[in-house]
């Protein structure tokens, strides 16, 4: 995933160079970039899943919740007494075997890691015929489940919905590879119950922001935000249920990963390394498809001239239909790695659908889960000439100014095969002293898909306005865009599809006895084979399938009204532009935004 710059941030303190040190510099407390710190002491501690309390046959994640929040959320589960037969509990989860008799009783003890005086126990009861769904989360999917020669035996069950964000389970990763990087700062968090159900989450939510080409400061211009997990798993059953960033330009992935990897200090013999990718958008495809990529080894072979050793496997996953839609999608790999029974490779999943699988290049490294969105910025081999070109084809232009991605929750089903352990390293790229901004009764920011619809941001010239094509048009100051009789102002959006329904919001006055007219027309691009970069025929080559109703601005009274619209079905759509003209008199408008309508598209 990361490449070249992410090998800076491994912590071999004894073979890093001064200039990987000042790269990546671990925090003064060992574990900067908590979410958020953990200054208060465990008063109480309790088990919230499983939420039932009569369990069928399956297995179980267990999770507790330790107040005050501010507290350390680290616990350990056992068992109080003797187990009746076909119940055992390994880690965090319990597991009720078939031959399990009905009725027979167990009590779960949950103690805080922090001070072990403060304890918690919740007694179940077993009933093989309860067909509640054992998994924690809310909008669980069945799997189109590979079969392998010998199942998986399940180690361990890690789950988080963020109901309590804490440094237990997550760290913010503060870096600047790709673009300018990923920021602590650009991590937020809600557990208000309004907010979390109103967007359809469970119990919490993070919220990841991301800036493209048009955000208002140059340092924040291709930028993006990161989680790591605190701790490494090994093969296993990974799932993520998220938001991408809908907009072209930057990556939304999930990877396990680990590396050893030092320019001029790895052989062959020493190379260490673990990556398996869910990377969106796949290029040439948009939101269409996923990329996923299985890593057995990167690095630069020292005893080559350093030249790159990439062994690996990627895959294209087609999806029935586009995921940058605003509802919540479950991303999820399965990692094999057990030679013995030859059941080794790696199987992708969307919300359920077995999508890409890969047997060859399979690591066998435990590793940290990383989750985020980043900008691509750096050459991937030596076979890559042109960079930006090669960003360009593969994710788009980031033509938006910010966008965000949602993570409702993540469960890590580990498997008992035989990895070889590493240990988690949460220094390097861990920014020091940060934290998630914890949103409290805010609304959870949404994704407002028109770039400077204020107008705060000049374009060229100070009468232009950023990101707008102003055709006898111009801006009159912070915040006013005039559009003369005849003129109109227009703004391009990218990686639209049919079906995704709109509110456009405008505020506008028409001249004296003019009109200002709003609409949206719908476009297919065209472009370059096997890209997502539009090619320089963007405005002659644009194939026009259709457009929406128009709302009509006839006041001298500056007013706010709203399109809404849906892409319709049929020739398929890739982009939409939105259009604003001005007829009979000069119009003025103040203010543009557009949000995507929730419900089933």
């Amino acid at each position: 995933m990361l490449k070249i710059k992410k090998i800076a941030c491994v912590l071999l303190s004894v073979l890093l160079t001064s200039v990987f040190l000042a790269a990546c510099v671990a925090g003064e407390n060992g574990g900067g970039g908590d979410l958020p710190p953990s200054a208060d002491e465990p008063a109480s501690v309790s088990i919230t899943a499983p939420a039932a309390s009569v369990l069928g046959a399956g297995v179980y994640a267990l999770t507790a919740a330790v107040l005050p929040a501010g507290a350390d959320q680290s616990v350990t589960f056992g068992l109080v007494g003797t187990a009746p037969v076909g119940v055992t509990l390994t880690g965090t989860a319990v597991t009720i075997a078939e031959t399990a008799q009905n009725g027979a009783r167990f009590t779960v003890k949950v103690t805080s890691a922090a001070k072990n005086t403060v304890t918690g126990t919740k007694e179940f009861t077993v009933d093989i015929a309860a067909a509640a769904d054992p998994r924690p989360g809310v909008g669980n999917v069945e799997y189109e489940a590979y079969q392998w020669k010998q199942a998986p035996v399940v180690k361990n069950v890690f789950f988080d919905d963020f109901a309590a964000v804490t440094n237990a389970n997550w760290h913010l990763v503060d870096q600047r590879w790709g673009g300018n990087g990923v920021s602590p700062n650009n991590v937020y968090y809600s557990t208000n119950p309004l907010q979390v159900s109103a967007n359809g989450g469970g119990d919490g939510i993070m919220v990841l922001e991301s800036y493209g080409n048009y955000a208002a400061l140059s340092s924040k211009r291709r930028q993006g935000a990161c989680l790591i997990s605190s701790d490494s798993y090994g093969a296993g059953f990974y799932e993520v249920r998220m938001k991408v960033v809908p907009r072209f330009g930057p990556c939304s992935a999930v990877w396990p990963y680990y590396t050893n990897s030092v320019m001029s200090y790895n052989t062959p013999d020493n190379i260490q390394y673990t990556e398996i990718d869910i990377e969106c958008p796949a290029g040439g495809k948009g939101f269409n498809a996923w990329g996923g990529v299985t890593y057995e080894e990167y690095y630069y072979n020292s005893n080559n001239g350093d030249r790159l050793v990439n062994k690996s496997r990627g895959v294209t996953a087609l999806c029935e239909s586009p995921y940058n839609d605003g509802q919540w999608h479950i991303f999820a790999l399965e990692w094999r790695y057990n030679p013995e029974t030859e059941d080794v490779g790696v199987i992708w999943y969307m919300d359920g659908k077995r999508v890409a699988e890969a047997f060859v290049y399979v690591p066998y490294y435990t590793a940290q889960l990383w989750i985020g969105n980043w900008f691509p910025g750096e050459q991937p081999n030596e076979n890559v000439t042109n960079v930006e070109a090669w960003v360009n084809q593969w994710l788009g232009i980031a033509d938006f100014d910010r966008a965000y991605m949602y993570v409702d929750w993540v469960r890590i089903t580990e498997y008992d095969d035989p990895v070889t352990y590493a240990a988690p390293n949460l220094g390097g790229c861990i920014g020091a002293g940060s934290a998630a901004t914890n949103l409290r009764g805010e609304p959870i920011p949404a994704n407002n898909y028109i770039t400077n619809g204020s107008f705060t941001q000049p374009g060229s010239t100070t009468d232009s306005a950023r990101a707008w094509t102003l055709t006898s048009a111009s801006r009159t100051g912070a915040g006013e865009v005039r559009v003369e009789a005849g003129g109109r102002m227009r703004q391009d959006i990218s990686a639209q599809y049919n079906g995704y329904r709109y509110d456009l919001n405008v505020t506008a006055a028409a001249g004296a006895g003019g009109t200002v007219k709003v609409y949206v027309e719908y476009y297919k691009y065209p472009y370059a084979a096997n890209s997502n970069h539009a090619t320089s025929a963007v405005i002659t080559g644009a194939a026009k399938i259709g457009q929406s109703s128009e709302i009509v601005f006839d006041s001298a009274t500056s007013a706010a009204k709203t399109l809404s619209f849906a892409i319709p079905a049929g020739t398929p759509v890739d982009n939409i532009r939105v259009i604003i003209e001005s007829a009979g008199a000069a119009g003025t408008v103040t203010q543009v935004e557009m949000f995507m309508v929730p419900g089933v598209v």
